[in-house]
């Protein structure tokens, strides 16, 4: 068995574990709820609505998933620690680092999965309120008389239509999962030095929190003109170096909005997301081939 066959191996083992985790369902089923009622909350005008629903939805994807993503991972080592069935795994021909990417790799099978289906229930819920704001747009169309009415119904119907099928919507929810799954491997490199579950759920969940707040410690460490005491500026330099820049994924909240983006921006932030990806699972890899078991 190859490299490639034994990670495989242990991601499908994973993967299958992951879904029979009854509160990642939990977790899950409470998304999917919170999704299916976005529209109730929406009564504004239509274009509004739609940035609601927008927002709202990827919002609900983006918080779930994270969640998921570090319950699930929080939960990988210290189960296979207390089982003792990594010292079996690990006594055949399989490397520390072939098992922990397995596991990765399994877990982000699940949460990919898991954010399908958060999109497809966001997506009917778009498709329903264009549905019904198009029908209402006919209506007003069938019974406009002056020609201003009737240009005013037609453009109408037009916006209903490019705010609901935005092509952009793809792009955002492909940085939703990118978040997700980065999220998952800095709970992954957290719980290589964890000595419990709990451990790994707060410290990850502190530093994607800090990783949010990342750009303005970076400005307050280069900025000289700031206040700030030398035991603040090695903490912000820390923060700055080692901490991954979460707010690049704000530009979600730019697609949401409606305002211009190009494709090369997309493609930096997907770039520093994937490299921020490689340099962490490196990180976990070389953790854990250090760590006594």
């Amino acid at each position: 068995m190859n490299i490639l066959s034994r990670i495989a191996t242990i991601a499908r083992n994973t993967f299958l574990e992951a879904l029979r985790q009854r509160i990642l369902n939990v977790i899950l089923v409470f998304g999917l709820v919170v999704l299916a009622g976005a529209n109730l909350f929406s009564e504004f005008s239509f274009d509004d609505q739609f940035k609601f629903i927008k927002d709202y939805c990827l919002g609900v994807m983006s918080l779930i998933g994270v969640i998921m993503a570090i319950v699930a991972v929080a939960q990988l080592l210290p189960a296979e620690l207390e089982s003792r069935t990594i010292i079996t795994i690990l006594s055949k021909p399989v490397r520390r680092w072939e098992f922990l990417i397995g596991k990765y790799l399994g877990v982000v099978a699940m949460l990919l999965l898991t954010l399908l289906l958060m999109t497809s229930v966001s997506a009917a819920v778009l498709f329903a309120q264009e549905r019904s704001l198009t029908h209402d747009a006919r209506q007003s169309l069938a019974a406009a008389t002056d020609p201003q009415a009737i240009e005013a119904a037609k453009a109408s119907l037009s916006k209903i239509a490019a705010s609901a099928r935005d092509p952009w919507l793809f792009a955002a929810v492909c940085l939703v999962a990118l978040k997700v799954i980065l999220t998952a491997a800095l709970a992954l490199a957290i719980s290589t030095i964890a000595t419990s579950m709990m451990f790994t759920v707060v410290v990850t969940s502190l530093v994607y929190i800090a990783g949010h707040l990342e750009s303005t410690a970076r400005s307050v460490w280069l900025d000289p003109t700031q206040p700030a005491g030398p035991v603040a500026k090695v903490f912000l330099a820390i923060v700055s170096v080692l901490i991954p820049d979460f707010s690049v994924f704000n530009m979600i909240d730019e697609i949401v909005l409606g305002n211009t983006v190009t494709m090369a921006y997309f493609l930096r932030v997907a770039g520093y997301a994937g490299g921020c990806l490689a340099v962490v699972l490196l990180v976990a890899c070389a953790l854990f081939e250090s760590r006594d078991l």
